[in-house]
């Protein structure tokens, strides 16, 4: 009994033709032209890029010539592997891995099936990612249809399902994207491989042609029957001046009902007056290679297409990673290639062994062993790269912020990823927008940090109005549903910017299956820094807040709206902190007295602040906040020393204290890390009146040996800080 397989010498360039063009279509639709690179078409991403000292890589669309990226998802093995200088023995194992199903399916059923079944094993990637990254039912569905068009060229099943199903794949893509070209690029799809079966074949009738109509019209009352109630409440929210809800994309927030039409024209590319990743070039390119690959009558044509649509990606991205180490791709994508890669080859060994002969063994044991490699690489790379992503990239990101940054100039947001993001017409985050506005109001430091996945739209450029006029102000806004893969990074980036005195607000979107999720996430930050009510989300800033003209105006009304939207606003209002308050939670004081202190070359005393200033009350009070910054590792835990000195040089009474409460001790000071270290201590109440010298200074609590002050005259390893007149 012949295992089935419906490609054979009749209608092999049918099935190279489909498949050509399914992962063509897969990869446009999934993320089979994107890379992470650095992009210097715009000035923001100039500036990133010299500002930030390459730690973090701007991620942008490539708009590339689909013929030379059809492979890419393939080839993450070789782009997400450079963070671990991995890049040669992932390419080897990619190459193996084609090469192998190549051979095997080749064993059995010819040169064309084993071209087929490599490609299979290098397009297959782009569904899973289209279902993952979607998550909702649209996502399966797409997932769904990529199976069932697998199984018709399998079980001799592709009458009329191919046409309904492409179809059907223009319904979710649109439902998705709410991009009109892709249900018409679909149609042209549909049309093209029609055409160049039918010329193929020899079966250009009328019956092709029903089919083909049938499948439309079946997508497009799909489409209408989910898209109807997601568009009126779009439409709704519009008229009633709410941001649009999640789920839909805008380039420009359209201010009535009427001008949805307009900006979705905008976003197709059907009014730029140039072609981008949403436009018109990719599905024309599509169409053509589709036709010529179905009109080809000789084998050495089609081969040729699959070698250069093969090869040319692997020569160009492990040439690219070799010499461009900055060019690389998440390698948790590696989780969504890998997985089919597996079942692939699982499914041809299980193939070759339905054909029990001695000419099997060897290409099964070849295999097997392939799949054990290729597991262990797997686990060994993702591994480490989460144990990277938790607990490293949080602290580069904000290591550079506090050496590059003065305490009271800072602007952080998380920035918005997204697979689609193209600079190249103006599809900006919000965090984008934020920063570009602050830098060009004049503040000397504006930064992002990517933790997640964030889904908000609206609520930055709200804001931006109102706090722009107002320096001298950290902002550190999150936003993000903190869900169990991205609580590490939180716990770790807001712990961090709690120890060292920078608050920041928490705003996130409130769904109810993330609650408990971000309960845990808000205890990890100080109850005086955030909302008590912490669920209202940015679909319910519903008032233009771009008339305020002042920072605390447009923060109340925000705060105003978001209780108002509550389930119980009333309760929600009474909890609301003031204006002023929260405004001064989220202030940070000047350096008063500026210092070049240098201790072993290790810590940086930048200055400091001290209330009062100079005349003090026996017995009173005395507030000194110190700013500290870190050069080099520290392997020990040190204390600070405070020693008040009269005019003979007598210690008259002294301080000892672990810096930051003890809650961060110094062992753990990384370098570029800084802090803000307050703490309070008493005159003595017999102490006479007269001026006193404070000096200051670190000691090891267990050898009592003080840390070396560079430059220091006096050697005594004390910094002379102010002087105290006594009253």
């Amino acid at each position: 009994m012949p295992f089935p397989f419906s490609c054979s010498k009749k209608n092999g360039y049918f099935c190279l033709t489909l498949i050509l063009l399914l992962g063509f279509a897969l990869r446009v639709y999934g993320l089979g032209d994107v890379a992470i690179s650095n992009d210097e078409s715009t000035e923001y991403h100039r500036w990133v890029s010299n500002s930030f000292e390459k730690i973090m890589v701007t991620d942008v669309v490539l708009n590339t010539p689909a013929l030379a990226l059809i492979l890419s998802r393939a080839s993450i093995l070789v782009l997400g592997d450079s963070l671990f200088s991995l890049r040669w023995p992932a390419l080897c194992l990619s190459v193996l891995g084609i090469v192998f199903i190549y051979k095997i399916a080749q064993y059995f059923f010819g040169r064309q099936v084993g071209q087929i079944s490599a490609l299979l094993l290098a397009v297959s990637p782009y569904a899973i990612f289209y279902a993952h990254a979607f998550r909702g039912y649209s996502g399966v569905l797409s997932l769904a249809l990529f199976v069932f068009l697998l199984a018709m060229l399998t079980f001799r099943t592709h009458k009329w399902g191919y046409g309904i199903a492409f179809g059907l794949v223009s319904a979710a893509a649109m439902y998705t994207h709410l991009f009109t070209s892709f249900a018409i690029v679909n149609s042209i799809f549909l049309v093209g491989l029609r055409w160049g079966w039918g010329q193929q074949s020899g079966q250009s009738g009328r019956r092709g042609w029903v089919r083909l109509i049938v499948g439309l019209a079946i997508a497009a009352m799909i489409l209408a029957i989910v898209y109807w109630p997601v568009w009126q409440k779009v439409v709704q929210n519009v008229e009633a001046g709410n941001a649009p809800l999640a789920g839909v994309v805008w380039t420009q927030r359209p201010d009535s009902a009427a001008s949805l039409w307009t900006n979705l024209r905008w976003y197709n590319g059907l009014e730029r007056g140039r072609f981008g990743q949403y436009s018109v070039y990719p599905f024309l390119a599509l169409v053509v290679i589709g036709v010529g690959l179905g009109l080809a009558a000789r084998k050495r044509l089609a081969v040729l297409i699959l070698l250069a649509w093969t090869v040319l990606p692997f020569l160009e991205l492990g040439v690219l990673t070799q010499i461009m180490p900055d060019l690389w791709a998440r390698p948790h994508y590696l989780g969504y290639t890998l997985p089919p890669l597996l079942i692939l080859i699982a499914w041809a060994i299980v193939k070759a062994g339905y054909h029990q002969s001695a000419k099997t063994w060897p290409p099964i044991s070849l295999g097997l062993v392939f799949l054990v490699a290729l597991a262990v690489f797997w686990f060994l790379t993702l591994r480490e790269f989460y144990q990277t992503e938790a607990n490293g990239n949080w602290q580069l990101a904000a290591n550079w912020l506090r050496r590059s940054s003065t305490p009271n100039d800072l602007i952080v947001c998380q920035r918005y990823w997204h697979p689609w993001r193209d600079a190249d017409f103006e599809a900006e985050d919000d965090c984008t927008r934020t920063l570009n506005y602050w830098r060009k109001a004049g503040l000397p430091v504006a930064a992002e940090i990517v933790t997640g996945y964030g889904l908000v739209y609206q609520l930055l450029p709200q804001l931006n109005a109102g706090m722009a006029s107002r320096a001298g102000r950290v902002w550190v806004l999150v936003w993000d549903v903190p869900e169990e893969a991205n609580l590490e990074k939180l716990d770790g980036w807001g712990t961090e910017f709690n120890r060292f005195g920078r608050s920041y607000l928490l705003l996130t979107e409130q769904q109810p299956a993330y609650l408990g999720n971000l309960a845990q996430a808000l205890r990890l930050i100080r109850a005086t820094t955030v909302l008590p009510d912490q669920q209202f989300t940015y679909s319910l800033m519903i008032a233009p807040l771009a008339a305020a003209t002042h920072q605390s105006d447009a923060v109340e009304d925000a705060l105003k709206v978001a209780a108002k939207n509550q389930p119980n606003h009333q309760d929600s209002s009474a909890k609301l902190q003031s204006t002023e308050q929260l405004v001064k939670v989220l202030s940070l004081p000047d350096i008063e007295h500026t210092l070049t202190a240098n201790f072993s070359e290790k810590i940086m005393l930048q200055g400091y602040n001290i209330n009062p200033a100079t005349a003090v009350t026996s017995g009173a009070p005395v507030s000194l906040t110190l700013f500290w910054s870190v050069f080099k590792h520290i392997s020990d835990d040190y204390s600070v020393f405070l020693h008040v000195r009269n005019q003979a040089g007598h210690r008259v009474a002294q301080f000892d204290y672990q810096p930051l409460g003890g809650s961060y001790p110094t062992h753990l000071w990384q370098p570029g890390q800084s802090f803000t270290d307050t703490q309070q201590f008493s005159v003595p109440t017999d102490l006479p009146p007269g001026p006193y010298d404070l000096l200051i200074g670190f000691y090891n609590p267990q050898s009592l040996e003080r840390l070396p002050l560079i430059n220091d005259s006096s050697g005594e390893n004390a910094l002379l800080l102010t002087t105290l007149i006594v009253q």
